[in-house]
């Protein structure tokens, strides 16, 4: 073979070999995931949203090779972690879960809140954790229409303890109280935990209470009526506000989002994975137990459309309460 043969020969080779060089890093770019992802929990370490995404550690490792790894960013009533969210490369390894508080309702709250729902790529529906006004077991109410006919018989007698008055669940408690015409003092807690001890140690009359707290704790605590569309499974006896001719609702899903921007395929990878641990019966006897969470999965299009109707059936509620804010300052000065 010429010299000039084995120079074309060489240079081909040469090329070939740079070509599946390039081919086989693209390959491995393109792989996911290859290392950890971070889930960002905008409350507390060991609150029951810390807890659940810790939960889903070890089986979301079985499933895609890498550890969830959850990072604690509280303050703000959730504002801070989900800002960090929001501000993450959308690379698919910081992910976080939305509750419908700095998800939803700060954009109706906050002048300027420090990010967009459109911000965010949903990836699925995680959980749901219906409430309503709750009681100690003790109590002499029955029903909400009980304490209602008695909070009126005595105007200011009463005390609802209430916990993140902007979120979702204050804005139904003081949409009920107006609603209701009742006359009660309105204690503000920093948690629904704080908030729950108050109501056992009797500081407070009554307050908002998820299902979970009740049916972890059934001989202290007790629902008058739960604030949803329909009835819980857990608690079919329990009449919902719809039922009783009253549009209140506490909750919806709290589900996955990453950053806007975030490639398609690594969110339905995600959406894949978070499916098959939050559908698979063990996993979801286990998160009812121990946090009094009902596994709710609903696929990236199913949870992005319940958020905005969530957005759209709030931001009425908060014209209403903007409307009565005077009324509710009143209510707090009289004793």
């Amino acid at each position: 073979m010429s010299t000039r043969k084995h120079i074309i020969v060489g240079f081909v080779m040469v090329i070939a070999l740079v070509l599946s060089g390039l081919t086989t890093a693209g390959f491995s770019q393109d792989k996911y995931p290859v290392r950890p992802i971070q889930a960002i929990c905008q409350w507390r370490a060991g609150s029951n949203v810390d807890l659940a995404l810790r939960m889903l550690a070890e089986p979301i490792k079985e499933i895609l090779g890498q550890p969830l790894v959850v990072v604690v960013k509280p303050g703000g009533q959730g504002i801070i972690g989900q800002n960090a969210m929001a501000k993450a490369k959308p690379d698919g390894y910081t992910i976080g879960l939305a509750a419908l508080g700095p998800m939803v309702t700060v954009h109706l709250y906050t002048p300027k809140p420090p990010y967009k729902m459109t911000d965010f790529e949903p990836i699925c529906g995680f959980y749901e954790n219906p409430g309503g006004v709750g009681v100690r077991r003790d109590a002499p109410w029955e029903t909400l229409d009980d304490f209602i006919a008695d909070a009126k018989r005595n105007p200011m007698k009463y005390k609802i303890g209430l916990h993140v008055a902007r979120g979702p669940v204050g804005m139904a408690i003081k949409k009920f109280i107006l609603s209701s015409g009742i006359k009660v003092t309105i204690v503000p807690f920093a948690g629904g935990t704080k908030s729950r001890n108050a109501v056992l140690s009797g500081d407070v009359d009554a307050c908002a209470l998820h299902i979970g707290w009740v049916l972890r704790d059934p001989d202290r605590l007790k629902l008058l009526e739960l604030f949803e569309k329909k009835r819980s499974p857990q608690l079919p006896d329990l009449p919902t506000a719809r039922e009783k001719g009253r549009d209140l609702i506490m909750g919806a899903r709290t589900g996955f989002v990453a950053p806007k921007g975030t490639p398609v395929d690594r969110i339905r990878i995600l959406e894949s994975a978070l499916k098959k641990v939050i559908t698979d019966p063990g996993f979801g006897k286990t998160l009812f137990k121990k946090l009094g969470m009902a596994p709710a999965f609903s696929s990236h299009e199913e949870i992005w459309e319940e958020w905005q109707d969530t957005y759209r059936r709030f931001s009425k509620i908060v014209v209403e309460l903007r409307k009565a804010e005077k009324e509710f300052k009143e209510l707090q000065k009289k004793k």
